[in-house]
């Protein structure tokens, strides 16, 4: 009890710390600046769903091989995963962006020698290093978004965030589509671009490095001994006894697939459909997040003036299960 007591009264040191953080002037700034690293995670599967079907074509794919793509990045969050809350843990919110950044800019540097060399192992390499950096970056500007502020409005600011992410999901399709056609696949085209992605990272890393972001960190976060002492002492050994972290992570699980799968195909299914006729096959891609964009603004607007965060993630997943059923 004197531990659990001590423990109390540090949390309410770390949160009085965080305390300029919590008015909405102080927070302008840095959601700002996180709205261009959500902003910048959406690119990343906007993307995806951009090479899907091109280089199923360029390398003469099935579909089946075709989705060791995505598979290629998000395999990255169940490999590096752990490590990636060891290197925030170590290094700060702001310094794990910063090095994402970098790692998400060699990941696309990658793909012009894989495009050399013909190779679909190669671009898989160089996918998995994107979603190394994209894993270590969604595990720092998550909690950052999260802590940087009042946690009754936690789900309001990521909805904010959301709109950002959602929108750079069209965008990295019609970005390629720029510069590589998806009627007239060729592998040579593929350097310009992704020279390009790579060196507006690296720019953004740079000026994260020096950006107005306070480290900020979660009650008791800096107490880690602490915490592992109460940890110890429930003798709590597995992850089932940690229901609210169990049933997160298979909630994850489920609204990555429903969120991503859609993302990665919408083109390919145009290309089908349409066939080799259908001009503009990336612009389909904007299907995709409409619904998304409604349900984050209802967040914006809602969350928690009108609608507590509870009851709002019981209203969305209801519908999320009526609408897959539909």
């Amino acid at each position: 009890m004197k531990n659990l007591a001590n423990y109390q009264t540090n949390t309410e040191i770390d949160m009085s710390v965080n305390l300029f953080l919590k008015t909405k002037n102080t927070l302008i700034i840095p959601m700002l600046i996180l709205g261009v690293l959500y902003f910048v995670i959406g690119f990343a599967v906007g993307i995806s769903g951009f090479l899907t079907p091109f280089l199923k074509d360029a390398l003469h794919l099935t579909v089946t091989q075709s989705y060791l793509i995505p598979v290629a990045i998000f395999s990255a969050f169940v490999i590096f995963g752990a490590p990636a809350g060891w290197v925030v843990r170590k290094t700060g919110y702001k310094r794990s962006m910063v090095f994402s950044l970098f790692i998400m800019g060699l990941g696309m540097v990658l793909f012009v020698p894989s495009a050399d060399r013909v190779s679909l192992s190669t671009f898989l390499m160089a996918l998995f290093v994107v979603g190394i950096g994209k894993t270590l970056l969604q595990a720092s500007v998550n909690p950052y978004v999260t802590i940087a502020g009042s946690m009754e409005s936690a789900a309001s600011r990521m909805c904010l965030m959301g709109i950002m992410n959602k929108l750079a999901w069209w965008i990295g399709p019609v970005f390629l589509g720029l510069f590589l056609n998806l009627n007239n696949v060729k592998l040579s085209q593929v350097a310009v671009p992704f020279y390009v992605i790579s060196a507006i990272l690296v720019a953004l890393g740079v000026f994260m490095n020096f950006a107005p972001l306070p480290e900020v960190k979660a009650p008791g976060e800096s107490r880690g001994d602490q915490i592992d002492e109460i940890s110890d002492q429930a003798s709590k050994s597995s992850i089932f006894q940690y229901p609210h972290l169990f049933l997160g992570v298979l909630a994850l699980f489920f609204y990555i697939g429903v969120e991503v799968l859609p993302m990665v195909s919408i083109i390919g299914f145009a290309k089908t459909i349409y066939g080799q006729s259908a001009t503009n096959l990336e612009g389909y891609a904007k299907y995709v997040p409409i619904g998304m964009f409604v349900g984050y603004i209802f967040g914006v607007l809602m969350i928690p003036k009108i609608i507590s965060q509870t009851n709002a993630l019981k209203l969305f997943a209801i519908i999320g299960i009526i609408a897959s059923g539909a």
